[in-house]
């Protein structure tokens, strides 16, 4: 029947948001200094970009799982994943004047509020990476 149905609010949407709170205190608390949360360009998104102690850029894709029937957060990052997130890397270096700059890929995963830090997590098939 028309008006009696309510908006159901988006859960994973919910739950990124979660994960990546969760995954900028945990990095923070590494002493990596977050720059940017959710970059956007053009469709695609970096979840979080900050800077090690080192000065390395580390771009951080967060992967929080809402139960154990959803598998293993670190498998969803596939190879597609990964170069999308290197052409983003690439546009936010560009953008930034950083291309000099040593980079870094992270991983956090977060399963029933656990935070994994997953340093280098993967070498991204675009060169100069």
């Amino acid at each position: 029947m028309p008006g009696l149905s309510s908006p159901t609010p988006d859960f994973r949407r919910v739950t990124g948001k979660q994960g990546e709170d969760l995954a900028a205190a945990f990095l923070e608390r590494k002493s990596i200094r977050l720059l940017h949360r959710n970059w956007r360009h053009g469709r695609g998104e970096l979840d979080l970009v900050g800077v090690a102690l080192d000065g390395t850029i580390v771009f951080v894709e967060v992967k929080t799982a809402r139960g154990e029937w959803a598998g293993d957060p670190g498998e969803w990052i596939t190879p597609q994943k990964q170069l999308r997130l290197s052409r983003l890397a690439l546009a936010w270096l560009v953008r930034n004047q950083a291309t000099h700059r040593q980079v870094r890929f992270d991983a956090v995963l977060v399963r029933k509020g656990i935070v994994e830090h997953v340093e280098d997590a993967f070498r991204p098939p675009l060169a100069g990476f």
